[in-house]
């Protein structure tokens, strides 16, 4: 693992109170930069998957501006997010030196629109200019999509348009959600929201695609760029960048890393995360199709060629990068200022922390280097000529395990399934092997696993599907557990190899279908238990038609599927209900082994003083103590969990009323801005925690301050003097106790000032000097909220210091942006959070996300539940129940009564069946699903099929 000292000696070196200052830094600056727009700005959101993502038609492709917050979501609906914002660079020299730029981050070089050929371009506030959406269901812009404007139309196998029976083109559908817009770098004034040169002269198609498809496709979101130089300028040295500011989860708990045998720059969390609890999942932006720097008909591409990170608010070289040399210093896989990265022998490297994170090994950050990082995936340098065309796609990628690490095993996994897809999906790999996708999902009991339906991708030159078959890998053995093969007249391929038969493929002609329902562990005979992980494999067949010997009969590589099997809905973790509630606090608890889990109710309890604490965690099932201790992390691993107690002693909450003129200086306190704390987490307090109180401070403007002077008189302590009394002097403000809110209590408040700064004139003013302050740390004059009742200051003094004495809260105030000294009246309430005491008990079952083996019961009846997906487009699933042991006759009729199928005449046996009937040769309308039981009972159920 590699040890940054170096690069964190440095950065300390320019004082603790900075460090606290960059993790702010982003929320002021990216607030700053959303207002660097156009005119008009058109926001729509992918959400044709797992992935609900907004974007703008100035090339941001996640849009923070359209939430205020982070722009992409997973999964959709969740309220989770894992990305803040997105853009796509290009950055190149003219044969002159110029460095340039066409670049959209938190603000866009970009205008939505064409760049024309006489140089002008598409007015930006054309209403036509915005994003257009396809959907596979038949909705969106389907009857207004922008041909004129260069949206793509299907091709045919000759590769001219295809046509309509009207002979119109029709819209290219790219997954099953499509979005398209257009634009320009050609406006002077949208260089200035970024790197402020001059404009490259690029016109810019984007696409933005996704499939709602089994397996990890649904959580990947696809882009392309097709770049056109429709200037007369050379640009030698070009580079593209993939940029990202990822905020998985919580934004600060970040670690950054790239893999660049996948051309992949990802982040990855802890072991727990606020909003992900403890399954936080991994985040990746990999490209897929770089610069090509051969020729149109012999082409060669680039990969990802450097890896770049950084933050926000840190010194160069590791901050956000001010202008095109350093933002293409980073695309060069450098530092802003040009230095080198180097790997842990010293040797120059262009891929920092290209380590596995997974072992530790290599190049990854630290544990306690966790941080809110930015990235970019680079590829470079190639030539952009007057007319050439660049096309560029990449992939968002999310993944999930059962932990954070187990999350960036399957990201990888995840990422060469979507190179391998890209490659057959754009033709650029021979669509030979089959590509399959398999997802589980709890069927209590048992599990339904289903795959991909490959009839969308073949028959197709030649190749044919066969069939499928599922097994258990138990050990070194394939067990199958289901066959289906394809009702098309073969049985049987057998082809001589080496002078003797071969049976190739053998099947029963019982029909394809996409799912399956497991209940028992093959390895055992035993149902499947929550808790335990299984393996599984499906093996699809493709008939070769072509090919003879053992080249006719192709299959899937060997890949088996790791598979735990936990309740729907289970997330690794829950909070203990806090049933007995005086202070606060919360329980987290983590499930680290969840077949440990048995079922018993505990209650923890509490003994000592507030900030002094011990827990008591008691088995209520048995009467048993399990732990007498402190609090704080503690591991129960024959149990199956650990619990994380977390006393919350600090501030709960603050508000304000009015035109606030001052705000917090970030010193790392835990509210208002980083500027605000208990007096405990400065210099120290003598108020007992449970003392705390809700204050109300009152702010003065110059209007009362001449009519009624200063409203409060505390002591003074001058900083330069080793924080020596220096008197009683004036406050503009008032505080009070507001416990009682109808009797409120004046409060003493102490400050702090520092004649090396501004001059001491013990009147609390941040160095105010009638136009401007001395600095934006609000001159260092500290305030010091006290718990004594107001006495002018009397009582503190250089033996009762009132900077340590009895502190209920401290503030590092400072000018808030711009506003003057004294603006205007305002107020600030401060609420405590009072912390655990002995008063408080909680509550929690291990049972309670049901970590239980689930009975395999019989059917209460026989019946046909269901047809889904219903309405459906090509094929629908049927799933039946079967009490006993009986023959099952189900068959397809349509409107006028007629027969068209049986998909199951034969004995079954008890339980839950499916069966999938593949509607691709019938024709749209309503189907009658007829179900008789023994060739008695009947049920008839109607599906609607849509084409």
């Amino acid at each position: 693992m590699k040890n940054h000292f170096r690069f964190w000696l440095l950065l300390l070196c320019y004082n603790i109170i900075l460090c606290a200052h960059w993790v702010w830094g982003k929320q002021h600056d990216k607030e700053k930069l959303a207002l660097l727009k156009p005119s008009i700005l058109d926001h729509q959101q992918f959400n044709g998957n797992n992935i609900a993502c907004w974007m703008a038609n100035d090339g941001m492709i996640v849009s923070h501006r359209a939430t205020g917050g982070c722009g992409m979501e997973w999964p959709s609906g969740s309220g989770q997010t894992t990305d803040f914002s997105s853009g796509f660079w290009i950055i190149g020299k003219t044969l002159s030196g110029d460095v340039v730029s066409a670049c959209s981050e938190y603000a866009s070089e970009f205008s939505p629109g064409r760049l024309l050929a006489n140089g002008t371009t598409d007015d930006p506030n054309d209403p036509r200019l915005r994003i257009y959406i396809l959907n596979s269901d038949g909705t969106g812009d389907w009857q207004d999509w922008p041909f004129d404007l260069g949206a793509p139309a299907l091709k045919a196998k000759d590769g001219g348009d295809s046509l309509d029976t009207s002979g119109n083109k029709i819209p290219r559908l790219y997954g099953n959600q499509t979005l398209w817009w257009v634009m320009n770098d050609a406006d002077v004034a949208q260089h200035a929201n970024i790197f402020a040169t001059k404009p490259m002269g690029l016109e810019i198609h984007v696409l933005a695609f996704g499939f709602d498809k089994l397996g990890p496709l649904a959580d990947m979101l696809f882009y392309e760029w097709t770049i056109h130089n429709k200037s007369q300028t050379v640009y030698d040295s070009t580079y593209i960048g993939l940029w990202d500011d990822p905020d998985l989860g919580d934004a600060g708990n970040d670690y950054a890393a790239c893999d660049p045998a996948r051309n992949m720059g990802f982040v990855y969390n802890p072991s727990y995360d606020a909003m992900y609890f403890v399954r936080p999942p991994a985040f990746g932006f990999q490209l897929l199709l770089g610069p090509n720097i051969g020729s149109v008909d012999i082409p060669q591409r680039l990969g990802m060629t450097a890896f770049s990170y950084f933050w926000s608010g840190v010194p160069d070289p590791r901050g956000d990068p001010e202008d095109a040399e350093q933002a293409l210093n980073f695309l060069k896989g450098r530092l802003s200022d040009g230095t080198p990265h180097r790997d842990l022998d010293g040797n120059v490297t262009v891929f920092p922390l290209n380590g596995d994170p997974v072992t530790g090994e290599g190049d990854v950050l630290d544990k306690d280097y966790d941080s809110d990082y930015r990235f970019i995936v680079s590829s470079g340098p190639f030539a952009l000529k007057p007319g050439d065309i660049q096309t560029i796609r990449a992939a968002k990628i999310v993944a999930q395990g059962e932990n954070n690490l187990e999350s960036i095993t399957l990201l990888k996994k995840h990422a060469d399934l979507a190179q391998n897809f890209h490659d057959q999906f754009f033709g650029l790999a021979e669509l030979i092997k089959p590509l399959v996708l398999l997802n589980f999902k709890d069927a209590a009991p048992g599990v339904y696993i289903s795959w991909n339906d490959l009839t969308q991708n073949y028959p197709q030159n030649g190749l044919e599907l066969l069939g499928y078959t599922l097994y258990q890998v138990v050990g070194e053995t394939l067990v199958e557990l289901a066959s289906f093969d394809a009702k098309d007249g073969i049985t049987e391929i057998k082809e001589m190899i080496d002078g003797r038969e071969v049976l190739l493929y053998s099947g029963e002609e019982n029909g394809l279908a996409t799912s399956a329902r497991v209940t028992v562990d093959r390895s055992s005979g035993e149902p499947l238990k929550y808790g335990y992980t299984y393996t599984y494999f499906l093996r699809a067949f493709i008939h070769n038609t072509t090919a003879t010997g053992s080249d006719r009969v192709i299959s899937n590589d060997m890949e088996p599927v790791d598979y735990t099997y936990l309740p729907e809905g289970y997330q690794g973790a829950f909070y203990a209900e806090h049933t007995e509630q005086h202070g606060d606090g919360e329980v987290l608890v983590i499930i680290t082994d969840p077949k440990r889990m048995n079922n018993h109710d505990y209650k923890i309890f509490f003994e000592g003083s507030i900030g002094d604490l011990r827990m008591k965690l008691v088995d209520m099932t048995t009467n048993h103590i399990v732990y007498h201790d402190t609090l704080g992390t503690i591991e129960f691993d024959s149990l199956g969990f650990r619990l994380e107690v977390r006393n919350l002693l600090g501030i709960k909450e603050w508000s304000y009323e009015g035109i606030r003129w001052v705000t917090g200086y970030n010193w790392g306190g835990a509210a208002f801005f980083g500027g605000l704390d208990l007096g405990h987490s400065f210099f120290g307090s003598t108020v007992p925690y449970e003392e705390l109180v809700p204050i109300r401070i009152d702010f003065q403007d110059i209007q009362s301050l001449t009519a009624d002077g200063y409203w409060t008189k505390g002591a003074v302590y001058r900083r330069d003097l080793g924080y020596g009394f220096a008197g009683i002097g004036d406050l503009p403000m008032a505080a009070f106790d507001v416990s009682d809110s109808l009797n409120p209590r004046k409060l003493n408040i102490c400050f702090v000032e520092d004649e090396r700064i501004a001059p001491a004139t013990r009147v609390w003013n941040m160095g105010w000097n009638g136009a401007e302050y001395p600095d934006d740390m609000g001159a260092r004059e500290y305030l010091f909220f006290m718990n004594s009742d107001y006495s002018e200051g009397a009582g503190y003094n250089a033996v009762n210091n009132g900077t340590s004495a009895d502190i209920l809260y401290f503030l590092w105030p400072a000018q808030r942006g711009t506003h003057p000294y004294l603006e205007a009246e305002f107020t600030i309430d401060i609420i405590p959070s009072l912390g655990l005491s002995d008063k408080d008990v909680f509550k929690f079952s291990a049972g309670l996300l049901n970590i239980k083996t689930p009975e395999i019961t019989h059917p209460e009846s026989c019946a046909l539940v269901r047809s889904y997906p219903n309405p459906f487009n090509s094929q629908t699933t049927i799933q039946y129940e079967l009490k006993q042991s009986s023959h099952v006759s189900i068959e397809i009729y349509n409107l006028w009564g007629q027969r068209i199928e049986r998909l199951v005449d034969e004995q079954m046996e008890i339980g839950t069946h499916e069966i999938t009937w593949n509607a691709q040769s019938a024709a749209t309308g309503v189907y009658f699903i007829r179900f008789v039981i023994g060739g008695v009972k009947s049920q008839v159920i109607k599906a609607l099929l849509i084409k």
